[in-house]
Formats: C-alpha cells, sequence, structure tokens
C-alpha cells in the first residue's frame, strides 16, 4: 500500500509538472488554465464516492490498474500538439484516475487493521505519497529540460511499475456486511478538519495548476520549476515527520482545533490519546503478579478494595475524581463484575469482596455529580449465569445514576 501511494505520487507530480508546463505554453490566459484546474478536482469530487463503493464489488486490484491505464493515455495525450483541448482532456483522465485510484487505495489500506494499527498504516500512508509527491516533480523538470518526451517517458515507466506492483500484491481480503464498521458520530475537530482540508486543498490546487505559468513568466528553468515543487511538497514530509515525533500536541484540544485549523494532519502519533496517569481503577481484588508489576510500571491509579474498606466510597471517588474541570472528557468502562456477586451473579468471572449495592450507587451518583460524564461502555454481564436478570437491572439501576437519577433527599452540598 505505502510502495503503490508512493508510486503514484511520484507519477503525479510529474503529471502536474509537465501538464502544468504545457498548459503555460498553450496559452496566457490564468483563467483558462485554472479551469483545467477545476476541470480535473472537479471530475474527482464526482466520481471518488462511486469508484469507492465499485471496488467493494468488484475487487481493489481491477480498479487500480484501470487507473493506471486512463492516466497512462493522459500523459501520452501530452505529447500532441499542444492545445486547449487536450490540455483540458487531460487533466479530466487525471482527475478520472485519482477518483479511482486513492479512495480504492485508501479502502484498502483500511482493511484488516484494527484502530491503532489503522492510524499507523495510515501515517505511513501519508509519509508515502509525501515522499512521491517530492521525488517526481524533481526528476521530471531535470528530464523536461532534455525533452518533454523525456519526462513523458519516465511517467509512463512509474505507471507501469505501479500496475506490475499491484498485479504481485494479494489481493485484500473481502470484508462481510456484518463486518462493516457501524458509522460514528462525528466529532466537533474533524469537522473542523474538512474545512481547514478544503482550505489546504484550494491552495494546493492553485500551486499545482499555476505555478508553472508564474514560473514561465519568471524565466524559471523546467528543471527549477521542478525543484521548487519538490521542495513545496518536502514541507509536507517534514510536517509530517515532526508531528510524529512531537506526540506531546495530541493531548491538548485546543492545540488539535488549531492544527486543523491550518490544514495540518493526518499523520497518527505513536503515543495513545489518553495516558495511563488519566485512569483510575476502582474496586480491583483480583490481580496476578504480572497484571500487579504492569499497572505499577504504567502509573495507573488504582483505587482497590482494602483502600475503599480502609477510607470508604466516599473518600475514593474524591480522590479519585480529583483534577476533573470543565475541560474533563469522563469516559466510564463498567465492568459490571467489580461489583460483589450476591447483586451480580451474571457475569462471567465472580470475586466475593466486590462493593455493595449502595457503594456502587455513590460511585455513580458522584460521578454524575461532576456533570464531566462524556461516554460510557458496559461490560461483563453475561445472562447465561444470571438469576431472574437481576445482573442486568442492577446494570440500569447503576446507569441511571450516572446519568442523573440521584437518591439524595438533602440539598446539594449539606453535610
Amino acid at each position: 500500500m505505502y510502495v503503490a501511494a508512493l508510486m503514484m505520487d511520484v507519477v503525479n507530480g510529474s503529471f502536474f509538472l509537465i501538464a502544468g508546463l504545457v498548459a503555460a505554453r498553450v496559452t496566457d490566459n490564468p483563467i483558462l488554465i485554472g479551469l483545467a484546474g477545476t476541470l480535473h478536482f472537479g471530475v474527482k469530487i464526482l466520481l471518488s464516492v462511486y469508484f469507492g463503493h465499485l471496488s467493494d464489488r468488484v475487487g481493489r486490484k481491477p480498479l487500480l490498474i484501470a487507473s493506471c491505464l486512463i492516466l497512462a493515455l493522459a500523459v501520452v495525450l501530452l505529447l500532441l500538439p499542444a492545445k486547449v483541448t487536450i490540455v483540458y482532456l487531460a487533466f479530466v483522465l487525471a482527475g478520472v484516475t485519482a477518483a479511482m485510484f486513492w479512495p480504492v487505495l485508501g479502502a484498502w489500506a483500511g482493511e484488516g487493521a484494527d484502530g491503532e494499527q489503522l492510524l499507523d498504516d495510515l501515517g505511513k500512508y501519508n509519509i508515502a505519497f509525501s515522499v512521491g509527491m517530492t521525488v517526481g516533480p524533481f526528476i521530471s523538470g531535470a528530464l523536461m529540460g532534455r525533452s518533454s518526451s523525456a519526462a513523458v517517458g519516465f511517467t509512463l515507466v512509474g505507471i507501469m511499475a505501479i500496475i506490475v506492483f499491484v498485479l504481485r500484491v494479494k489481493e485484500p481480503t473481502e470484508v462481510t456486511e456484518e463486518e462493516q464498521p457501524q458509522p460514528a458520530a462525528v466529532p466537533p475537530f474533524v469537522l473542523v478538519g474538512w474545512i481547514a482540508n478544503f482550505a489546504n486543498f484550494t491552495a494546493v490546487g492553485i500551486v499545482r495548476i499555476l505555478f508553472p505559468k508564474m514560473a514561465v513568466e519568471l524565466g524559471i528553468s523546467s528543471f527549477g520549476v521542478g525543484t521548487l515543487f519538490g521542495l513545496f511538497y518536502l514541507a509536507w514530509l517534514v510536517t509530517f515527520v515532526i508531528m510524529r515525533v512531537y506526540t506531546g500536541w495530541q493531548h491538548n484540544p485546543g492545540t488539535l482545533y488549531l492544527l486543523q485549523g491550518v490544514g495540518i494532519g493526518g499523520f497518527a502519533p505513536e503515543r495513545p490519546a489518553l495516558r495511563a496517569s488519566e485512569l483510575r481503577q476502582i474496586g480491583i481484588r483480583s490481580v496476578d503478579a504480572g497484571e500487579k508489576r504492569l499497572v505499577h510500571d504504567a502509573g495507573i491509579e488504582v483505587f482497590d478494595m482494602r483502600f475503599i474498606d480502609e477510607h470508604g466510597m466516599r473518600a475514593t471517588m474524591e480522590r479519585a475524581l480529583a483534577g476533573v474541570d470543565a475541560d474533563t472528557h469522563l469516559h466510564v468502562s463498567l465492568d459490571v463484575d467489580f461489583l460483589d456477586p450476591s447483586i451480580a451473579p451474571g457475569v462471567a468471572t465472580t470475586v466475593p469482596g466486590g462493593p455493595t449495592y449502595r457503594e456502587a450507587q455513590l460511585c455513580m451518583e458522584m460521578v454524575a455529580d461532576t456533570g464531566r460524564l462524556a461516554s460510557l461502555d458496559i461490560v461483563e454481564i453475561n445472562p447465561a449465569y444470571d438469576t431472574h436478570n437481576n445482573t442486568a437491572e442492577l446494570a440500569v439501576d447503576l446507569v441511571e445514576s450516572l446519568f442523573g437519577k440521584s437518591t439524595l433527599m438533602r440539598q446539594r452540598g449539606a453535610r
């Protein structure tokens, strides 16, 4: 996948350089040249979703190979006598290629990978295409200094290399409808990212399409134009690498908004978004030596049953919730077997000595009192071991308390 992305953007960088220089020779009108870019990206927008769905039915390889053949035709057109219509047709065909290749390759990238692996794969994917866009214009610019045919030949060789690579790679495992992930709610910063990408690629489109004309007017050689293109994408590459090395930024929502706002993103940090020091485990009472060592090494704060017995649930929760403020996203993972099995028998692993009903209710109510509960998961309910559905009903009671249902009769704050 990474190799295909790298090779395609070597070819893409070469195509946009050659096509941009040809367009600059055909017309001096920047509006006509800009229209070529509009046609290219317009076709890509219109067809991307269609080709993505089509690849689910016919497979990834056929569309990837077809996209390469279409791009080869677009490149060959640039050898014909220069006319505006020829340039437009080449850009349209390149747009079809982009709509057919990138969504399909992206779908391929996401198959068979879990959340963390997918993030890492997509990060490497971004690095790969940035390297390609850095190298392609540089080589083609040098070749264009000799002849257009040499640059076109280099581009066609690159396209053939992609086809050979795709043919040799094993077809991705088909994903059934049952295995398809369900659509999730879109976080606000992702919406900001979409807006940022719109602004970002508006600028990129202007550079790709109109920069060659400006360079020609300034008397810059083909090699110089290719070098400047390469430096432009080298800045992308360096930024992706810096963002991967420095991973502290992703823990600050303000930084995330800022980065999305300036159009920087897409590379997965190695460190998870949640630090171990931000976790609290409550009601632990059965831990083997290996688990205990891992928890201690990670620095996770644990409030085991002895702590609860000695200090009470109220003091336990006050300490566990210390530091929660208006910027906190509080997530509760309700592992039902943390409860004492006398009140929650319907779990896979019962361990005596867990919190009582009232201790569990107080725990949930104090979380609700923070007003910062933002997400919840419930695990370890096993109906096969339950008695008259008691465990499930108890879990519902606890969730109601988490969502604000309270047994408190006195005014809040009163002792």
